[in-house]
């Protein structure tokens, strides 16, 4: 038995610090304070207890999100590879 994890949707959020983030497929680029960035629906509630972030508010403009098959934060390279964000 365990319990239903939330769905994986993305959720606009702002930064209230540095964060670091990364995918499957390796390290991204840093998120500054202040600014959008993305999170799964299951973290949302971890990073706004711990303060780290906020939901954005509706006229945030939302930053791209990762492309696919990426590898080392480039696109087109994890295509047939075990580490792709695919």
């Amino acid at each position: 038995m365990g319990f239903a994890l939330p769905p994986n949707v993305p959720q606009l959020m702002l930064a209230l610090t540095d964060l670091t983030q990364a995918a499957w497929s390796g390290r991204l680029p840093n998120v500054t304070t202040g600014e959008a960035f993305w999170a799964a629906a299951r973290d949302v509630p971890s990073l706004i207890a711990a303060g780290y972030a906020e939901i954005a508010p509706p006229d945030t403009v939302a930053p791209p999100p990762e492309p696919a098959w990426t590898v080392h934060g480039q696109p087109g390279f994890g295509a047939g590879t075990s580490n792709s964000s695919h």
